[in-house]
Parts: structure tokens; sequence; C-alpha cells
């Protein structure tokens, strides 16, 4: 079933052609080492303070050198001039040199045919020589870089026509399969391939240890449950992705997607309490369905378009959330609950999409940007906490419901507006719109009670309809606004 194994603490046993398996490493570690490791269904896994690795291949290629035809030519494994499959990236490969024949044809890697007997330079990306030919001990290692190109050339330095051809291919990739249960505890667990995954109904329980990821296309499956405990959770590659129906609970520790296109698809559920929640890529994606509950841990969103799609339920805790990037974004039917903590989107165009339903709590909703926007139909209730938007053109559109409580709502800017059809309800609180045209347009619903709304700029204007319950609205310029007047206007 498996390619290797080493340990210094280790029970296995077999059922059922492989159905089910059960491996335990007590403080020792499990090592399986194939072209495609595998660790199939119903196989449990708890490695103790061991560790679990499943790697990459490594192997041993005996080299000799034979006369051929009045000619000195290398063998590979009693084979001449030929490697018997190609080497794979990141796998590590020794060519033995300790056979006496070896004496004065030191072996080494270039990317030209015949090394630099064809013109060509030494290769020495991942290469070790250790010893001298012929003698016991010597050879010369590769460990095949993930950017080595697709093929090389072995040459000796001092003969001319001896070398052979490899042919660099990607590694195959090593997978946790249906209904595994992987417990590292104090260990490790890390799969390394190409594509990295662990499948469907796969139990992964790090506990102070880590589980990592690392590949071309890490993923993780639906049905997966991953809690990294005190450790990490960590996958790493170009479009690491975290599948439909996956749990995940960080607690003090933390879980990161890191690649071009990070992304938490359909149905995901991740709670990391105290710890860190980080997507960082060109456009990581949290997808629809999403419930996140950062608890007092941190939830961030770093990239280019950093996007929480549809029906998402984000809950902060005593956290916060952060999105950052060129155009970070919230999309329709969204509730956020930052409680105590502060929800932060920052880039040249931030945006709160149409039905998005926002409560700060006690913390604070920031938008940062050239164009802060919240769209039409929102409702974003206050509390005790603060809702600024800032940029050149912050704005409100039509048919905004907000009640900042005792907290402060701010709108900071250029041309600061508040459009059609809105209602703002200002408790205990401060409403505050600054910038060159500030702006609260037509049949607004201004309702301060016993807080304060203030338009402060070159053009602060309140159109039509104003109105409220014994508070007071104050606009600059030494005009003053009462909430039971209507139809006042600063020109």
């Amino acid at each position: 079933m498996f390619g290797f194994s080493t340990y210094s603490e280790l029970s296995y046993s077999e059922s059922s052609a492989g159905q089910s398996v059960e491996i335990t490493v007590g403080v020792g570690s499990l090592t399986l080492t194939a072209l495609t490791p595998t660790v199939q269904a119903s196989v449990n896994v708890t490695p103790g303070i061991g560790s679990l690795i499943l790697n990459k291949e490594s192997v041993t290629y005996t080299i000799t050198v034979q006369n051929v035809g009045g000619a000195n030519k290398y063998f590979v494994n009693g084979v001449q001039q030929s490697l018997p499959s190609s080497l794979k990236r990141g796998s590590t490969y020794k060519f033995d040199q300790s056979d006496s024949s070896n004496n004065n044809h030191p072996l080494r890697f270039s990317t030209t045919a015949n090394g630099t007997h064809g013109g060509g330079t030494e290769y020495t990306t991942g290469v070790t020589v250790v010893g001298v030919p012929g003698q016991a001990g010597a050879y010369t290692q590769i460990v095949v870089d993930d950017n080595a190109p697709s093929q090389l050339y072995t040459y000796c330095v001092y003969h001319s026509g001896m070398g052979f051809g490899a042919t660099i291919s990607y590694y195959l990739a090593p997978n946790l399969s249906i209904g595994s249960n992987v417990t590292p505890n104090v260990g490790q667990l890390n799969l390394t391939a190409i594509a990295p995954s662990i499948r469907s109904g796969v139990n992964t329980t790090a506990g102070i240890g880590s589980l990592t990821l690392t590949g071309l296309q890490a993923g993780k499956i639906h049905g997966v449950n991953a809690q990294p405990g005190k450790g990490s959770l960590t996958l790493t590659a170009i479009a690491p992705q975290i599948n439909v129906g996956g749990i995940h609970g960080a607690f003090p520790g933390s879980l990161t997607l890191t690649g071009k296109q990070p992304s938490s698809n359909i149905g995901q559920q991740i709670t990391p309490n105290i710890a860190t929640l980080t997507l960082s890529g060109k456009q990581p994606i949290a997808g629809s369905g999403f419930n996140k509950t950062t608890g007092l841990g941190t939830l961030s969103f770093t990239a280019n378009v950093p996007t929480t799609n549809a029906g998402l339920n984000v809950s902060n805790g005593i956290g916060n959330l952060t999105l950052t990037g060129l155009q970070p974004d919230f999309n329709n039917d969204m509730i956020v609950y930052p409680g105590t903590a502060t929800i932060t989107l920052t880039g040249n165009t931030v945006t709160l999409q149409i039905g998005v339903n926002e409560t700060a709590g006690a913390g604070s909703l920031s938008l940062n940007a050239q164009q802060p926007t919240i769209a039409s139909g929102n409702v974003i209730p206050l509390n005790a906490g603060n809702l600024t938007l800032s940029g050149k053109q912050p704005e409100w559109n039509e048919n905004e419901i907000a009640l900042p409580g005792t907290g402060n709502l701010t709108l900071t800017g250029y041309q600061v507006t508040v459009i059609d059809g809105d209602k703002i309800v200002v408790g205990t609180g401060t409403l505050n719109l600054t910038g060159l045209s500030a702006v609260v347009s037509v049949q607004v619903n201004v309702t301060p009670g016993k807080g304060t709304l203030t338009l402060t700029g070159k053009q602060p204007t309140l159109l039509l309809a104003p109105g409220g319950n014994g508070g007071t609205i104050y606009v600059t310029d030494n005009r003053t606004f009462y909430p039971n007047k209507q139809n006042q206007k600063v020109a």
C-alpha cells in the first residue's frame, strides 16, 4: 500500500484490502514516500507528539562507469546513459559514485547537453556534491527546484560524451481520502505536492502542531473538519481552496490560505476563536453560504480583489475583520456582526452592496478608499460603535437606513453625499458629513433624538423633510436647523 515508512514507535494493521487501516505513531514519526503516497479510506492516523509526513520521492541511483567502443559512459543502475524515470520537482535524487569505476569522473548537471563540453555551464540549483568519486560515500545529489527547467543533462567534468539526459516533471498528488482521521497533536502533518488534497469526510485535528498543504493546487474538499487547536492550518498554493461543507475551528491557532487565488467556497463554517484566519492572494474569495466566527481573533483578506460573496454570516466577536485590496467588496445578502470588534475595508474602490446588514455593536465599521460606497437597500445599525466612510467621494445610495444609536456615523471626503430616499436615525450618537460638498438629499428622514447631525463644508446642504424628536441638527456658517421645522435648506 505504502512506498516507504520510518518510525520509532509504530503500530500498523490492515484489513479488507486496505479499506480499514489504523496507523498509530507514538513519540516517533511516520513517513510515506512514493510517487503517489496515499492514506486510504477509514484511516486513523495518530502521531501523538511525533509527525506524519507524506513526502515526495527520495531516490538513490547507483552510478558506474564502463568503456563502450573505446569511450567511457555513465551507467545508471546498470543501464547505459539512461534514467529509469523522470525527476520530479521538489523530490530528492542521489547519484551514488562510490564505485571505484567513478574515479576521475565527477558527475555534474547542466541545462546544455554534454555540459561544459557542449558550450554550457554547470547547473547548481539544489545540487550538493559530497566526497571523491570512486571512494566510499561519494555522491552528487539534487533536490529538484519547483522552477527547474523541463530538461537537465548530466556530464563528466573531465570527459566529453559520458552523460545522460534527465527529464523534469511534476510530482503526483499525495491524498488523505474519505473517512480519514488525522491527529498530529504536538507534531506535524505535511502534504507537499502539485495537488495535495484532503478529501471528503476527513477529520483533521492539528492540536498544538501544524497541518500544512503545499502545492500548486492545495485543496480541502467538502465535508472536511479541520481543528488546528493551538497550532496552524496552512494551505499554500497558486489556487488553495477549502470547498463545500467544511468546518474549520482554529481555536487559539491560525488558519491561512496563501496563493494567487485562495478560495473558501459554499457552505463553509470557520471558527478561529482567538486565532487568525487569513486569505492572501490576488483574488481571495469567501464564497456564498459562509459562516465566519472569529471570536477573539482576526479574519483578514489581503489581495488585489478580496471579495466576500452573497449569503455570508460574519461574526467577529471582539476580533477584527479586514479586507484590504484595490477593490475589497461585500456582496448582497451579507450579515456582519463585529460586536466589540472592527470591520475595515481598505482600497481604491470599497463597496458594500445591496442587501447587506451590518451590525457594528460596540465596535467600528470603516470603509477607507477613494470611492467608498454603501449601495441601496442596506440596513446599518451602529449601536455603540462607529461607522466611518473616508475618501474623495464617500456615498450613501438611495433607500439606505442608518441607525447609529449611541455611536458615530461619519462620512469624510471632497463630495460627501446621502442620496434620495435615505433614512438616517441618530439616537444618542452623532452623524457627521464633512467635505467640500456635504449633501443630505431629497426625502431624507433625519431623526437625531438626543444626538447630533452636522454637515461641514463649502456647500453643506440639507434638502426637504428633516424631522426629529427633540434633538438638534447643526449646519456650519452659523445656520442652525431644528428637527421639527420642515423644508429647511442651506444653499
